[in-house]
This record gives structure tokens, C-alpha cells and sequence, in this order.
């Protein structure tokens, strides 16, 4: 089961092209391999951000999956993809899994060798989430099959319902008796990223808790659902006179640019439409194409007052960074790309920023989507990496990700000792509990822990995730069709 899209948002529609585009082959044309490689290296050749170290003689009898791996400039390119249908790529950038299990999830492997599925959450609407599975629960069978190296990435797939062997986690990698669960999977499933969201009474004031899992402005509506009832939430926590945040983004590895600069927005203290948010950098062909047609401030998004749904009336952004004393981030080594821009777009606005978790993944670059809509001899779809992000302050350099102020991790306390994983807004649970000492004042300093300390498990390793990719997507500013934001 493909987990690649519980991210992201708007396709940008390339039926058209700038920059002496050629005229696309017809439909009757373009079943060949070659025929559509040289509409993959012809796209390429215009957008790619490293569009100068690309082959000048590329092997266009390769596979179109092939062949796009073969131009890419790996040294710095780890996250440019192709998809054989593009209507699965919108439908995977949208957060929309044709076959849902119900739960995101982690493999581990214990010193024996027995590989588990642990669910990090359940996902709201679910029959997994109504059958009863929580996060910390460990899956040991599957339809009477134990989880094994050959077919751990395949267990969870091709299934029409799913008996699982759940079990609690006791402590200490020990396995209560298991419960034969059986679950149906989520068709067409639309993961809506506002998690959690809770008010915290502390000694020093409200704090809004926040788990907000990918960016994405709605499923691909244009509805701006998503960013309504995120603008709800920040609102609430106005209401409820909120002077700290706690922003969960352990699992978020990206999504929409626009998105984030709706909650970057509501976050920045003395909000500014003239402020920059990000800018971008991109191919020096179409830099010099852009800045003819749109001048120079086409290369940069200021932080916003309202967004507009498609049809509808503009909704205002909360500002909610006027009353906070401070923002504190839970970070994990999947938070990436839009995850990441929030912290790098805020810092130049505000030194009271506080990272707690692990290092995040490391993703400073944006994609957009490229295909040929309606065609049925071209059904290709690819996410090329097209611009390079920077803050207000030009910094960009954080492709080894954000190391957080205080290191902890999910599975350890602060004297090293196992812990299980606590559903999310529990007070007690590993991260939240941390950043509420440090708003009632129980933690002072930074950690003197470092990445070493933590996350070492001596009875089990980490050996997978769920299939996710990083996604950061430059979205159409009402422009026309091929040309890109």
C-alpha cells in the first residue's frame, strides 16, 4: 500500500509550456518509450532546478521510470519521482490513499530477528480507529502471517480486510497477550491533517497543543477546508487567552507551501504583508524567463492576512503569534520540507523558538507536478525539483536538517529508560510532557544530551517507516497554465 501522499496539495496543470516549448506529440504518437522520455527530458530541461548537470545524451530506449532516474543529478537531488499514472500522483498529493489501513505505522525488529508493525497513530474516521487501535499498539501477524524480511513492505497490501494480532506494549519491548482484530480499509481516503488540537492549563498560563500531520489546504476541492478549520483552531486558542504553543509535527513531512504560510501567518508576531516568508531561487533559463515577465518580487511570498477558496469569500488568518510568549515545535526525523520551512521562515522574526525531538530530515528544495492531462498514450506523471527555499535572512542551509534544542526521543525518558508511547495531547506522554516543563519552568537550559544519547533501543531497531516522501510544493499563484510558482 503506497503511503507516499499523506501530504500535499495543488497540481499545477502544465498543458502548456514557456521557454521555446515544443508542441506535445499527439495522443496516436506517444506510446513509445522514446516519445515520452523526450517529453520527460523536454519538461526536465525547462523546470529541473539542476537542469545544467542533466546528460546532453541521455538513453531514450530506457524505461520512462528508468530513464527519469537516469538524468536526475543525484549528488544533490534525493527527491525528484515519477509516477506511471498521473491521476494516482494528484490523488497522492491530495492525501488521498486509495486503500487506507487506518493507522500510520513503524517496523521494528527485535535482537531475535521477529519484525513487529508498531501504529503511531490511528487515523481519525477509520474502522481500524473504531475497532480500537491506538497508538503504541504492536502488530505481530497479519491474516495468520508473521512479519518477516521478505514481506514486511508488502504485508499491508492487496487486501480486502486485514485479522491482525495486536498487542500492548508492557515496557521494555515486552508484549502483552495478543487480540485478533479484524479491519477493513479506508477506499479513496482523504487524511485530514488537523490532528488534535487541546487547550493546557499550566502554573505559567494556556497552551495550545496543536498536531498538525501534513500541509494541505483541502483534499483537492479547492475548498480550503483543511485551512478553515485550521484558522478555527488558531482562532480557539485566541479565544481561550493561549500564551504558548506547542506545534506537533513529529510525523509531518510536508505539503503545500501555501499552507504553511497560512500558519506561519498566524504564528509570526507583528504580522507584516511586507515581511518575506520565503523566497525561491530557480534554473537560471527560467529565472531570467520569470523575472522578464513578473519582476523580482515573482521570487518571494510574504507572510499573508486571508486566503481565498476558490468561489468563495476570503477568510482571515488568525493572529495568534501576538500573544504568544513562545512557540515550541516537536520535531522528529520525518519532519521535512514544509515542516521545515515553518522553523526556517520564523526564525529571522523570533528568537523564541524551541525545538524539542529529534534532527529533522533535511529538505530545503520544492517540486512541482508535470503530466499531460487526458491523455491516455502519455499517462506519466512526474515531481521534479524545480527551486531552492530561503528566509528573509538568506539562509538556506539546512539539507541536514534542524538540530532540535533539547534531544529526546518517543522511547525514552531523560535517564535513558524505555517508555511506551502515549496517545497524543496525554500530558505524560514524552515530548509534550518536555516542552510543558519548559513553559512551567522545571527546564531552563538546552539539553546535554546529543542524538547519541537518545534513540538507542537495546532490544529492537528501527528498519522501516510506512512509505512516506517529502513533499514541498510550489502552488500556482493565478497564473497561467505552464507557468509555475
Amino acid at each position: 500500500m503506497k503511503k507516499r501522499a499523506l501530504f500535499s496539495i495543488i497540481v499545477i496543470l502544465l498543458t502548456a509550456f514557456f521557454i521555446s516549448c515544443k508542441d506535445d506529440e499527439d495522443d496516436t504518437n506517444s506510446s513509445s518509450n522514446e516519445t515520452i522520455n523526450k517529453w520527460i527530458y523536454d519538461n526536465m530541461e525547462q523546470y529541473y532546478l539542476w537542469t545544467d548537470q542533466m546528460p546532453t545524451s541521455p538513453d531514450y530506449s530506457l524505461s520512462p521510470a528508468n530513464f527519469f532516474e537516469s538524468i536526475l543529478y543525484t549528488n544533490e537531488d534525493r527527491f525528484s519521482w515519477i509516477q506511471e499514472n498521473y491521476e494516482d500522483l494528484i490523488n497522492e498529493l491530495n492525501g488521498v490513499e486509495s486503500q487506507e489501513i487506518g493507522f500510520e505505522y513503524m517496523f521494528w525488529q527485535d535482537s531475535s530477528g521477529q519484525i513487529y508493525i508498531e501504529v503511531l497513530y490511528p487515523k481519525k474516521g477509520t474502522d481500524a480507529t473504531s475497532k480500537g487501535i491506538v497508538r503504541g499498539d504492536f502488530i505481530t501477524s497479519v491474516n495468520g502471517q508473521e512479519i518477516t524480511t521478505s514481506n514486511y513492505t508488502t504485508i499491508l497490501s492487496g487486501s480486502s480486510s486485514y485479522t491482525l494480532n495486536v498487542c500492548k506494549n508492557l515496557g521494555n519491548w515486552e508484549l502483552g497477550t495478543p487480540t485478533a482484530i479484524t479491519v477493513t480499509p479506508s477506499s479513496n481516503y482523504a487524511e485530514d491533517p488537523v490532528y488534535i488540537s487541546k487547550t493546557i492549563t499550566t502554573n505559567n498560563g494556556k497552551v495550545g497543543y496543536l498536531v498538525y500531520n501534513f500541509f494541505a489546504n483541502d483534499n483537492g476541492d479547492d475548498t480550503y477546508s483543511y485551512s478553515k478549520e485550521l484558522a478555527d483552531t488558531l482562532n480557539g486558542f485566541i479565544s481561550n487567552g493561549v500564551n504558548n504553543i506547542v506545534l506537533d509535527l513529529r510525523y509531518n513531512s510536508g505539503g503545500a507551501i501555501t499552507a504553511a504560510q497560512i500558519l506561519a501567518s498566524s504564528l509570526v508576531k507583528a504580522r507584516s504583508t511586507s515581511s518575506v516568508f520565503v523566497s525561491y531561487t530557480y534554473n537560471t533559463n527560467l529565472t531570467t524567463y520569470l523575472n522578464s515577465q513578473y519582476g523580482s518580487s515573482y521570487f518571494k511570498d510574504n507572510f499573508v492576512d486571508t486566503f481565498t477558496p476558490t468561489g468563495s469569500s476570503s477568510v482571515s488568518i488568525p493572529k495568534l503569534g501576538d500573544q504568544l510568549n513562545h512557540i515550541y515545535i516537536l520535531t522528529g526525523q520525518y519532519t521535512a520540507s514544509a515542516s521545515e520551512l515553518i522553523i526556517n521562515g520564523l526564525r529571522p522574526y523570533s528568537t523564541n523558538i524551541t525545538l524539542i525531538g529529534d534532527t529533522t530530515y533535511g529538505k530545503n528544495v520544492g517540486s512541482i507536478s508535470i503530466y499531460e492531462e487526458g491523455s491516455t498514450a502519455n499517462t506519466w506523471g512526474m515531481q521534479p525539483i524545480v527551486t531552492k527555499l530561503w528566509n528573509s535572512a538568506g539562509e538556506s542551509d539546512y539539507t541536514n536538517g534542524f538540530a532540535p534544542d533539547y534531544y529526546a526521543d518517543d522511547y525514552h525518558d531523560e535517564d535513558g529508560y524505555p517508555r511506551i508511547l502515549k496517545s497524543f495531547g496525554d500530558e505524560s506522554e514524552n515530548l509534550l510532557s518536555i516542552a510543558l516543563k519548559y513553559i512551567n519552568g522545571e527546564i531552563t537550559s538546552s539539553s546535554s544530551q546529543t542524538k547519541s544519547d537518545v534513540l538507542k533501543l537495546p532490544k529492537a531497531r528501527q528498519i522501516a517507516r510506512s512509505n512516506r516522501s517529502f513533499d514541498l510544493l510550489i502552488d500556482n499563484k493565478n497564473l497561467s497554465p505552464g507557468l509555475i510558482k
